[in-house]
Protein backbone atom coordinates (compact mmCIF):
# COMPACT_ATOMS: atom_id res chain seq x y z
CA UNK A 1 0.00 0.00 0.00
CA UNK A 2 1.26 3.58 -1.00
CA UNK A 3 0.65 6.95 -0.65
CA UNK A 4 -1.90 7.05 -3.81
CA UNK A 5 -3.72 4.13 -2.18
CA UNK A 6 -4.33 6.05 1.36
CA UNK A 7 -5.35 8.71 -0.90
CA UNK A 8 -7.60 6.88 -3.16
CA UNK A 9 -9.85 5.63 0.09
CA UNK A 10 -9.89 9.31 1.78
CA UNK A 11 -10.94 10.85 -0.99
CA UNK A 12 -13.57 8.04 -1.27
CA UNK A 13 -17.17 8.87 -0.53
CA UNK A 14 -17.37 6.89 2.67
CA UNK A 15 -13.89 8.82 3.35
CA UNK A 16 -15.17 12.07 2.67
CA UNK A 17 -17.82 11.43 4.64
CA UNK A 18 -15.92 11.08 7.77
CA UNK A 19 -13.97 13.94 7.27
CA UNK A 20 -17.36 16.05 6.52
CA UNK A 21 -18.86 14.76 10.20
CA UNK A 22 -15.63 15.53 12.03
CA UNK A 23 -15.20 18.85 10.45
CA UNK A 24 -18.66 20.23 11.03
CA UNK A 25 -18.20 18.32 14.76
CA UNK A 26 -15.20 20.37 15.67
CA UNK A 27 -15.01 23.16 13.49
CA UNK A 28 -18.81 24.10 12.51
CA UNK A 29 -19.68 27.04 10.21
CA UNK A 30 -20.21 30.02 11.98
CA UNK A 31 -23.64 30.11 12.52
CA UNK A 32 -24.83 34.20 11.12
CA UNK A 33 -22.77 33.42 8.12
CA UNK A 34 -23.87 29.66 7.82
CA UNK A 35 -25.69 28.88 4.46
CA UNK A 36 -28.35 27.13 5.32
CA UNK A 37 -29.61 30.45 8.23
CA UNK A 38 -29.25 32.41 5.25
CA UNK A 39 -31.57 30.03 2.95
CA UNK A 40 -33.70 30.31 6.06
CA UNK A 41 -34.17 34.04 5.93
CA UNK A 42 -34.87 33.56 2.18
CA UNK A 43 -37.18 31.15 2.23
CA UNK A 44 -39.30 32.90 4.84
CA UNK A 45 -38.95 36.07 2.56
CA UNK A 46 -40.34 34.62 -0.55
CA UNK A 47 -43.25 33.01 1.26
CA UNK A 48 -44.17 35.83 2.73
CA UNK A 49 -44.28 37.46 -0.98
CA UNK A 50 -46.27 34.39 -2.24
CA UNK A 51 -48.43 33.25 0.70
CA UNK A 52 -51.31 34.87 0.67
CA UNK A 53 -54.32 34.42 2.79
CA UNK A 54 -56.60 35.65 0.29
CA UNK A 55 -55.53 32.94 -2.18
CA UNK A 56 -57.92 29.91 -2.76
CA UNK A 57 -57.22 26.66 -0.83
CA UNK A 58 -56.07 25.41 -4.62
CA UNK A 59 -53.77 28.30 -5.21
CA UNK A 60 -52.11 28.51 -1.57
CA UNK A 61 -51.30 24.81 -2.62
CA UNK A 62 -49.67 25.65 -6.12
CA UNK A 63 -47.84 28.90 -4.80
CA UNK A 64 -46.38 26.33 -2.37
CA UNK A 65 -45.50 23.67 -4.96
CA UNK A 66 -43.84 25.96 -6.80
CA UNK A 67 -42.18 28.31 -3.96
CA UNK A 68 -40.69 24.18 -3.41
CA UNK A 69 -39.54 24.11 -6.77
CA UNK A 70 -37.87 27.36 -7.41
CA UNK A 71 -36.00 27.31 -3.91
CA UNK A 72 -34.73 24.02 -5.16
CA UNK A 73 -33.48 25.73 -8.91
CA UNK A 74 -31.98 28.73 -6.65
CA UNK A 75 -29.90 26.43 -4.66
CA UNK A 76 -28.95 23.06 -6.59
CA UNK A 77 -28.02 24.78 -10.46
CA UNK A 78 -25.91 26.90 -9.08
CA UNK A 79 -24.02 24.60 -6.56
CA UNK A 80 -24.16 21.63 -9.22
CA UNK A 81 -22.45 24.42 -11.53
CA UNK A 82 -19.69 25.65 -8.90
CA UNK A 83 -18.88 22.18 -8.16
CA UNK A 84 -18.61 20.53 -10.82
CA UNK A 85 -16.83 22.51 -12.87
CA UNK A 86 -14.06 23.21 -10.31
CA UNK A 87 -10.71 21.61 -10.42
CA UNK A 88 -11.21 20.76 -6.64
CA UNK A 89 -15.47 19.43 -7.44
CA UNK A 90 -14.62 16.47 -4.79
CA UNK A 91 -13.36 19.27 -1.91
CA UNK A 92 -16.42 21.61 -2.67
CA UNK A 93 -18.71 18.47 -2.76
CA UNK A 94 -17.31 17.62 1.08
CA UNK A 95 -17.48 21.57 1.82
CA UNK A 96 -21.81 21.40 0.76
CA UNK A 97 -22.04 18.36 2.51
CA UNK A 98 -20.34 20.02 6.05
CA UNK A 99 -23.28 22.62 5.32
CA UNK A 100 -26.03 19.90 4.95
CA UNK A 101 -24.47 18.28 8.62
CA UNK A 102 -25.43 21.56 10.25
CA UNK A 103 -26.64 20.37 13.67
CA UNK A 104 -24.02 22.21 16.16
CA UNK A 105 -25.80 25.19 16.70
CA UNK A 106 -29.16 23.34 17.39
CA UNK A 107 -27.44 21.00 20.12
CA UNK A 108 -25.93 24.21 21.72
CA UNK A 109 -29.41 25.69 22.17
CA UNK A 110 -31.01 22.58 23.48
CA UNK A 111 -28.11 22.27 26.06
CA UNK A 112 -29.27 25.55 26.94
CA UNK A 113 -32.62 25.08 27.37
CA UNK A 114 -32.20 22.35 29.55
CA UNK A 115 -29.93 23.36 31.73
CA UNK A 116 -32.48 26.75 32.45
CA UNK A 117 -35.02 24.06 32.62
CA UNK A 118 -33.12 22.32 35.24
CA UNK A 119 -32.95 25.53 37.19
CA UNK A 120 -36.27 26.25 36.91
CA UNK A 121 -35.83 29.52 34.79
CA UNK A 122 -38.95 28.36 32.91
CA UNK A 123 -39.58 31.58 30.77
CA UNK A 124 -35.99 31.94 29.68
CA UNK A 125 -36.12 28.02 28.74
CA UNK A 126 -39.50 28.66 26.36
CA UNK A 127 -38.03 32.09 25.08
CA UNK A 128 -34.83 30.32 23.87
CA UNK A 129 -36.29 27.14 23.18
CA UNK A 130 -38.80 29.18 20.99
CA UNK A 131 -35.84 30.23 18.50
CA UNK A 132 -35.78 26.70 17.37
CA UNK A 133 -39.37 25.11 17.22
CA UNK A 134 -42.49 26.52 15.83
CA UNK A 135 -44.64 24.96 18.43
CA UNK A 136 -45.74 27.52 21.12
CA UNK A 137 -43.69 27.36 24.17
CA UNK A 138 -45.41 29.92 26.21
CA UNK A 139 -47.57 27.47 28.68
CA UNK A 140 -44.99 24.71 28.21
CA UNK A 141 -44.20 22.66 31.73
CA UNK A 142 -40.36 21.78 32.62
CA UNK A 143 -41.87 18.50 31.79
CA UNK A 144 -43.29 19.48 28.27
CA UNK A 145 -39.90 21.48 27.45
CA UNK A 146 -37.75 18.24 28.56
CA UNK A 147 -40.21 16.08 25.86
CA UNK A 148 -39.60 19.23 23.30
CA UNK A 149 -35.57 19.32 23.30
CA UNK A 150 -35.94 14.96 23.23
CA UNK A 151 -38.18 15.21 20.30
CA UNK A 152 -36.10 18.03 18.75
CA UNK A 153 -32.77 16.19 19.26
CA UNK A 154 -34.45 12.42 18.04
CA UNK A 155 -35.84 14.11 14.81
CA UNK A 156 -31.88 16.05 14.27
CA UNK A 157 -30.48 12.04 14.41
CA UNK A 158 -32.36 11.41 10.97
CA UNK A 159 -32.58 15.21 9.26
CA UNK A 160 -28.75 16.47 10.04
CA UNK A 161 -27.11 13.07 10.01
CA UNK A 162 -28.59 10.19 8.47
CA UNK A 163 -30.45 11.61 5.71
CA UNK A 164 -27.50 14.08 4.53
CA UNK A 165 -24.74 11.23 4.53
CA UNK A 166 -27.23 8.80 2.98
CA UNK A 167 -27.65 11.60 -0.33
CA UNK A 168 -24.15 12.00 -0.22
CA UNK A 169 -23.41 8.18 -0.54
CA UNK A 170 -26.31 7.64 -3.39
CA UNK A 171 -26.44 11.25 -5.08
CA UNK A 172 -23.49 13.10 -4.20
CA UNK A 173 -23.65 16.36 -2.69
CA UNK A 174 -26.69 17.63 -4.78
CA UNK A 175 -28.76 15.31 -3.75
CA UNK A 176 -27.48 16.00 0.06
CA UNK A 177 -28.13 19.40 -0.29
CA UNK A 178 -31.97 18.57 -2.08
CA UNK A 179 -32.84 16.30 1.27
CA UNK A 180 -31.36 19.27 3.43
CA UNK A 181 -33.77 22.08 1.64
CA UNK A 182 -36.55 19.76 2.00
CA UNK A 183 -35.61 19.21 6.08
CA UNK A 184 -35.67 22.89 6.44
CA UNK A 185 -38.64 23.96 4.66
CA UNK A 186 -40.67 20.98 6.36
CA UNK A 187 -39.71 22.94 9.15
CA UNK A 188 -40.19 25.93 8.31
CA UNK A 189 -43.82 26.08 6.51
CA UNK A 190 -45.60 22.92 8.83
CA UNK A 191 -49.17 22.18 7.58
CA UNK A 192 -50.12 22.64 11.15
CA UNK A 193 -50.05 26.47 11.57
CA UNK A 194 -52.91 28.23 9.85
CA UNK A 195 -51.05 29.88 7.47
CA UNK A 196 -49.29 26.82 6.06
CA UNK A 197 -52.06 24.71 6.08
CA UNK A 198 -52.56 24.31 2.24
CA UNK A 199 -49.29 26.14 1.55
CA UNK A 200 -46.84 23.74 3.48
CA UNK A 201 -48.79 20.76 1.74
CA UNK A 202 -45.99 20.48 -1.19
CA UNK A 203 -42.92 20.34 1.14
CA UNK A 204 -44.98 17.86 3.37
CA UNK A 205 -45.30 15.37 0.75
CA UNK A 206 -41.68 15.91 -0.47
CA UNK A 207 -40.84 15.15 2.94
CA UNK A 208 -42.53 12.34 3.45
CA UNK A 209 -41.29 10.62 -0.23
CA UNK A 210 -37.39 11.57 0.78
CA UNK A 211 -36.93 11.72 4.80
CA UNK A 212 -39.65 9.50 5.22
CA UNK A 213 -38.61 6.12 4.66
CA UNK A 214 -35.28 6.85 6.51
CA UNK A 215 -36.98 7.46 9.58
CA UNK A 216 -39.23 4.49 9.31
CA UNK A 217 -35.98 2.58 8.55
CA UNK A 218 -34.75 3.65 11.75
CA UNK A 219 -37.66 2.83 13.39
CA UNK A 220 -37.91 -0.53 12.78
CA UNK A 221 -34.30 -0.91 14.07
CA UNK A 222 -35.18 0.53 17.43
CA UNK A 223 -38.47 -1.43 17.51
CA UNK A 224 -36.43 -4.62 16.88
CA UNK A 225 -34.02 -3.81 19.66
CA UNK A 226 -36.76 -2.75 21.89
CA UNK A 227 -38.55 -6.42 21.08
CA UNK A 228 -35.26 -7.82 22.20
CA UNK A 229 -35.18 -6.21 25.36
CA UNK A 230 -39.01 -7.18 26.06
CA UNK A 231 -40.72 -4.20 25.86
CA UNK A 232 -44.61 -3.57 25.59
CA UNK A 233 -45.83 -4.13 21.85
CA UNK A 234 -46.41 -0.89 19.20
CA UNK A 235 -49.36 0.22 19.04
CA UNK A 236 -51.90 1.30 16.12
CA UNK A 237 -50.29 5.18 15.56
CA UNK A 238 -53.54 7.44 14.94
CA UNK A 239 -52.08 9.14 11.75
CA UNK A 240 -52.56 13.40 11.83
CA UNK A 241 -51.63 16.70 10.92
CA UNK A 242 -49.32 16.98 13.74
CA UNK A 243 -46.96 14.74 12.77
CA UNK A 244 -46.21 12.17 9.75
CA UNK A 245 -46.60 8.09 10.25
CA UNK A 246 -42.96 7.59 9.96
CA UNK A 247 -42.46 10.25 12.48
CA UNK A 248 -44.49 8.72 15.11
CA UNK A 249 -43.08 5.26 14.46
CA UNK A 250 -39.51 6.85 15.46
CA UNK A 251 -40.46 8.44 18.55
CA UNK A 252 -42.76 5.26 19.47
CA UNK A 253 -39.67 3.10 18.99
CA UNK A 254 -37.72 5.35 21.28
CA UNK A 255 -39.83 5.65 23.84
CA UNK A 256 -40.59 1.63 24.10
CA UNK A 257 -36.40 1.27 23.86
CA UNK A 258 -35.63 3.56 26.21
CA UNK A 259 -38.85 3.70 28.48
CA UNK A 260 -39.32 7.40 27.89
CA UNK A 261 -42.71 9.04 27.28
CA UNK A 262 -43.15 11.07 24.51
CA UNK A 263 -45.63 12.14 21.67
CA UNK A 264 -48.76 14.02 23.22
CA UNK A 265 -50.88 16.65 22.64
CA UNK A 266 -49.26 19.81 21.49
CA UNK A 267 -50.64 24.05 20.63
CA UNK A 268 -49.78 25.87 17.28
CA UNK A 269 -50.85 29.26 17.17
CA UNK A 270 -52.80 29.43 19.78
CA UNK A 271 -54.99 25.65 19.31
CA UNK A 272 -54.69 22.46 20.83
CA UNK A 273 -53.94 19.58 18.52
CA UNK A 274 -53.81 15.88 19.62
CA UNK A 275 -51.43 13.74 19.37
CA UNK A 276 -50.89 10.28 20.20
CA UNK A 277 -48.77 9.85 23.49
CA UNK A 278 -47.12 6.81 24.37
CA UNK A 279 -46.15 5.51 27.95
CA UNK A 280 -42.74 5.42 29.68
CA UNK A 281 -40.24 7.33 32.44
CA UNK A 282 -40.93 11.45 32.22
CA UNK A 283 -38.13 12.69 30.02
CA UNK A 284 -36.91 15.44 33.16
CA UNK A 285 -36.35 11.98 34.84
CA UNK A 286 -34.40 10.94 32.10
CA UNK A 287 -32.01 13.81 31.63
CA UNK A 288 -29.17 13.78 30.58
CA UNK A 289 -28.88 10.09 30.34
CA UNK A 290 -31.19 10.29 26.77
CA UNK A 291 -28.40 12.79 25.40
CA UNK A 292 -25.93 9.74 25.77
CA UNK A 293 -28.53 7.54 24.02
CA UNK A 294 -29.29 9.51 21.10
CA UNK A 295 -25.83 10.22 20.49
CA UNK A 296 -25.29 6.77 20.30
CA UNK A 297 -27.15 6.49 16.91
CA UNK A 298 -24.73 9.09 15.56
CA UNK A 299 -21.98 6.96 16.89
CA UNK A 300 -23.68 4.32 15.11
CA UNK A 301 -23.59 5.98 11.78
CA UNK A 302 -19.83 6.86 12.21
CA UNK A 303 -18.87 3.46 13.06
CA UNK A 304 -20.87 1.99 9.99
CA UNK A 305 -18.90 4.36 7.50
CA UNK A 306 -15.52 3.35 9.11
CA UNK A 307 -16.46 -0.32 8.86
CA UNK A 308 -17.34 0.65 5.15
CA UNK A 309 -13.95 2.63 4.87
CA UNK A 310 -11.99 -0.46 6.29
CA UNK A 311 -13.66 -2.63 4.02
CA UNK A 312 -12.51 -0.61 1.12
CA UNK A 313 -9.08 -0.61 2.48
CA UNK A 314 -9.29 -4.67 2.60
CA UNK A 315 -10.65 -5.25 -0.43
CA UNK A 316 -9.06 -2.41 -2.74
CA UNK A 317 -8.29 -3.74 -6.32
Amino acid sequence: MNAHDIQQILTSPWGLALIAIAIERWLPWPEQWHPVAIFRLFANYLQRKVNQSRYAPSQQRLAGALALLLLLLLTLVPTAIVVYAADLSQWLGTLVLVGCLRQQHLLHTLDSVEKLARKGQKRAARALLARTDWRDTNNLSVHGIFKTTFELRALSVIEHRYVPVLGWLLGGPILALALRVTTELYQLWPVCMPRFRHFGVAVRVAYAVTIGPVTLLLAMVASVLAALRRRPRDEPIDNNSAWLWPTARWLQALARLYNMSTGGPLQVAGQRLQRQRFAGRPPEYCYPRYRLWLSAWQSTLILLVTIALILLFIYRP
